[in-house]
Order: C-alpha cells, then structure tokens, then sequence
C-alpha cells in the first residue's frame, strides 16, 4: 500500500471523484469516501492508495483511495485554483444570460474552445453552491421502455426553466 499527500480536485455528477498529486497523476475515490469524509474542493489529504480497478486503471489515474486523512481543509471559497474559478463564473454568466435550461455538452459548445468535462464539473459545483439548479431527463430508448436508457442532466439558474411550460402557473391555478 502507498500513501502520498495530494489535493482534492475533482468531483463527477456521479459522485465520485479524483485526487491529484504533484506529478499530474491522480487517484479515483469512491462517492462514499467522499461523503463518508464530507471533503470539499481544495482539501489536502493524505491517501493510502490500492491499484485502480482493472478495468479504470490508466497511467494517468493508477490508484485508487483505500483511505485519507484530511491534512489541511480547503478555503471555503472552493481554492481549486484560478482556471475553475474563472470556469465556474463564466459558466453561471452563461446561464444567466442566456436563460433556459442547458447540458453541459451545450454550454461548452457555446463558450467555445471549453472541453465539456471542465464545463461539466464547473456546473455540478455550481449545483453543490446552490447556485444553479440541476434536473436529470431520463429518455427510454428501449422497445419495451425497460431496457436502454439515456440521461441527460440540465442546469439552469431559474428552477422554472428545468419544469414543463405553464407547471407552474397550473400548480398556482389549482390553490386560488
């Protein structure tokens, strides 16, 4: 088992996340850990690290976190680094100004040269802030609708641009 000390940089809509240490290598955490820890971005920890799984495993991401101790708690106005923080506003700006309910596929195609995993975690994190609102749209594809399914997760700065047209003037309607 190998233990190293790095920063807690990433976290996916699926809850799980990343661990990157000083030479650009990182190590994936399971979303348990992460709640388990309550670890927030920015957060130095120290991991005892196992082999990624077989299947996850890549030069870039070798490990995988057994377990971490927090060395030192990230400044609570998410200290991850300039390029997030100008990634985070430029992603709300977006979303402002633009109204409506947007993937993250579809804001990074907007602000241009964006790779959309960036867009996507600026987005989730702007989501744990409370900042935007969040709701996933499960379209089945399937023939019998009990097969394939496909998510699509929409963010949106208004939570009335995330519910059907008219919902809640219908819901308004029905308490006078």
């Amino acid at each position: 088992m190998e233990t190293k000390t790095g920063l807690f940089t990433d976290i996916l809509p699926s809850g799980a996340g990343f661990v990157t240490f000083s030479d650009g290598r990182q190590a994936f955490a399971l979303p348990s850990l992460i709640r388990t820890m309550n670890l927030q971005l920015g957060d130095r920890v120290l991991c005892h690290l196992g082999p990624n799984f077989a299947d996850k495993s890549t030069d870039r991401v070798p490990w995988r976190v057994l377990r971490l101790y927090i060395a030192q708690r990230a400044d609570p106005v998410l200290a991850v680094g300039s390029g997030m923080e100008d990634l985070l506003a430029k992603s709300f700006a977006f979303l402002e100004s633009h109204g409506g309910a947007w993937t993250a596929e579809s804001v990074a195609e907007n602000m241009g040269v964006v790779e959309v995993r960036f867009v996507s975690r600026a987005l989730e994190l702007l989501f744990r802030q409370g900042r935007v609102h969040r709701s996933v749209v499960t379209i089945w594809t399937g023939p019998d609708l009990s097969g394939d399914k496909d998510d699509d997760i929409y963010y949106a700065v208004e939570i009335d641009s995330l519910l059907p047209i008219g919902a809640l003037d219908d819901d308004e309607e029905e308490m006078d």
